[in-house]
């Protein structure tokens, strides 16, 4: 009997007729799991600088979904169409990382089960992620290494800069590959993007000012984060 009863959490709160009881619990409970996870990317940010509208979002976004949902009911085209308009939103804001992303993806999840009554599986869906995204955090999983960077050179138009730099590169890293080229300033320049790994004994200074001597003294810019590397 108490198996029964277990397995009874893991229905469905929502009849064919939404009322304004069941329509308030999930509004309730997709708070709970929008404040869940909110704080789980304040508390995996803690050292990280990020913008304030990150959380914001991931908190109110199980709760716009859950709504959706709740009131389309079972019109799934419906529900579909409506949350097409939310995605809009994202891609009129401003970019954040790939990382950042995961945690709205969470909260979409979690608001998705919320919307659909399913209460039970809505909070297992936010622990059961929340959780590993802290264990991948504190293991620092998939953590760039401090002596891989990102080197942006910026040569002129008429310079062949086909392996130009590849002798002056490789007298300070242990690897290096160039991964992007693109042109800039109206097509007057182009900029080089290499990922490298230094040594040891690396001298920033000493390199940057090899490179200019062969770029005709233009912009070289070495970026230590891991986020250059997105």
């Amino acid at each position: 009997m108490i198996y029964i009863n277990f397995l009874t959490i893991f229905d469905s709160i929502l009849e064919d007729k939404i009322n304004l009881q069941s329509f308030l619990i999930v509004l309730f409970c997709s708070l709970i799991s929008g404040i869940i996870v909110s704080l789980v990317y304040l508390f995996t940010h803690k050292k990280e600088i990020y913008n304030q509208s990150m959380p914001i979002t991931i908190l109110i976004m199980p709760i716009l979904v859950s709504m959706v949902l709740a009131l389309v009911g079972n019109n799934v085209a419906g529900a579909f169409s409506l949350m097409g308009v939310f995605s809009l939103i994202r891609f009129r804001s401003e970019q954040g990382s790939l990382k950042d992303i995961a945690y709205l993806f969470i909260g979409v999840a979690s608001g998705l089960a919320l919307g659909l009554g399913f209460i039970a599986y809505g909070f297992l869906v936010c622990f059961l992620l929340s959780i590993v995204l802290i264990l991948l955090s504190y293991i620092h999983y998939g953590e760039v290494k401090s002596n891989m960077m990102c080197l942006k050179i910026v040569v002129p138009e008429n310079l062949n800069y086909q392996n130009i730099f590849d002798e002056v590169i490789k007298k300070y890293t242990k690897y290096y590959k160039l991964e992007k080229i693109r042109t800039t300033d109206f097509g007057t320049m182009f900029e080089l993007r290499y990922i490298i790994m230094v040594n040891k004994d690396f001298n920033s200074h000493q390199m940057i000012d090899e490179i200019r001597c062969l770029n005709g003294n233009l912009n070289v810019t070495l970026n230590v984060t891991s986020n250059s590397l997105e």
